[in-house]
């Protein structure tokens, strides 16, 4: 859902994929995207992969230089 809160969940077999790093076996960390492909199992919904990458990062403003 775009947008929502979804509780989703992972066991043994859910894959994880770095858009970052495709070759390492990181997990996502607070603040990436996040996309899940997830199958139904009775009431709840399991993870069969979760792709991530890094949210964007706004640059700190460069604070302006003091003219004398």
């Amino acid at each position: 859902s775009k947008g929502q809160s979804v509780n989703v969940r992972v066991n043994k077999k859910t894959l994880y994929k770095d858009q970052r790093n495709p070759k390492d076996a990181n997990i996502p960390e607070v603040g990436d995207h996040v996309v899940v492909k997830a199958i139904k199992d009775g009431k709840v919904l399991l993870a069969t992969e979760v792709h991530f990458s890094a949210a964007k990062r706004v640059p700190a403003p460069i604070p302006p230089t003091p003219v004398n």
